[in-house]
């Protein structure tokens, strides 16, 4: 977000965000009831959204201009759910008591969640999905061919999906991709944590394939996006190692 920031900053653009004080305006039930600022100039769209929100393709392409380049990020859905735990305190949300809540969750994560139906209160099964548009109400009778189309889908409508676990490489093909020149990507790392025990947390592949049954169409896209990440890498030319080691 801190790069797409910096980079309209420096050349004077319009950002899309919330009126208040809260990352609620806009996410999780996306963009709606005007409740982001005013252009710079009344009339102008829109430059750059960068702020967290819902993928609602109709309601940005009204706001932003015409020529909008559509760019997100996944991340390793395992890993997400262990920032989530922590960040959400989910074990406190979910009664789990013990040493090891996150095993004990693991052990049959369809339990806590059940029937949840608010967006708001879900924050381990499918979310991944869930913020790049997938109905909520279509979540407990998906199958496989509704995965498969959610994610050709995607796939036609974002111009690059980065991957969180190789940032460097992403933000490389980032670059290419809007044609920027290489100081518009230097970045450092901050807001990164261990989550303590919890980030140490190893699994046994039964707790594994809980979580991916769980999950599936999470699993289904970062797996999907990791792919076309690297094809697109093994296909970028003999220069690509060398810009990533500038970068």
């Amino acid at each position: 977000m801190q790069i797409f920031q910096r980079f309209g900053y420096l050349r004077n653009l319009s950002f899309l965000l919330p009126s208040g004080k809260s990352i609620g305006q806009l996410y999780p039930y996306g963009i709606r009831d005007r409740k982001y600022l005013p252009p710079i100039e009344a009339g102008r769209p829109f430059d750059i959204l960068a702020h967290h929100t819902v993928y609602d393709r109709a309601g940005i392409t009204q706001l932003l201009s015409a020529n909008v380049t559509f760019v997100t990020i996944v991340r390793e859905p395992m890993e997400r759910l262990k920032s989530a735990f922590n960040f959400y305190k989910l074990a406190k949300r979910y009664k789990i008591p013990g040493p090891d809540p996150l095993l004990r969750f693991l052990e049959n994560p369809g339990k806590f969640e059940h029937p949840i139906t608010r967006y708001r209160d879900r924050q381990t099964r499918n979310n991944i999905a869930l913020e790049l548009g997938f109905p909520l109400k279509n979540l407990s009778s998906v199958k496989e061919k509704d995965i498969q189309e959610f994610v050709e889908k995607t796939s036609r409508e974002f111009d690059l999906v980065m991957v969180l676990e190789y940032f460097d490489e992403s933000l490389v093909l980032l670059r290419r991709l809007l044609c920027w020149d290489m100081r518009d990507i230097l970045n450092f790392k901050y807001n990164s944590f261990q989550y303590g025990k919890l980030g140490n947390t190893s699994f046994s592949e039964k707790l594994i394939q809980n979580y991916r049954q769980h999950s599936a169409i999470d699993y289904t896209l970062y797996e999907h996006f990791n792919n076309t990440l690297w094809r697109k890498i093994n296909m970028a030319g003999s220069d690509f190692r060398k810009e990533l080691l500038a970068s």
